[in-house]
């Protein structure tokens, strides 16, 4: 039998922190011995692709140089006088960190 201590230090091992940090939850938490081994691993997975991708946006932030760090789409205002398409500014920023490859339709 694996200890789980033995998890937890090979993720630390391999820098998995997202995927220790749900282990951990997992351990505690009665609800996900509901789960299937797939489900629970699909979660594990999941908080490692989580982590790693808060961790990249969090470095970026923090490397650009904007004006107003704080800004947001929802902050955006669409007046008429401006002639902006809500639709076709999010798609362009879309595109532009390649959530969607180029010439995807929708």
């Amino acid at each position: 039998m694996i200890l789980i201590d033995t998890i937890l230090q090979q993720a630390t091992a391999l820098n998995l922190k997202g995927f220790k940090e749900s282990f951990l939850l997992q351990t505690q938490d009665a609800n996900y011995r509901t789960l299937s081994f797939e489900e629970r691993l699909f979660h594990l997975f999941e908080s490692e692709i989580n982590q790693r991708d808060n961790k990249k946006i969090k470095r970026l932030l923090q490397a650009a140089t904007l004006k107003d760090k704080t800004a947001s789409l929802e902050q955006i205002e669409y007046l008429p006088k401006r002639n902006l398409d809500k639709s076709v500014i999010i798609l362009k920023i879309l595109k532009m960190y390649s959530f969607f490859p180029n010439n995807f339709n929708i």
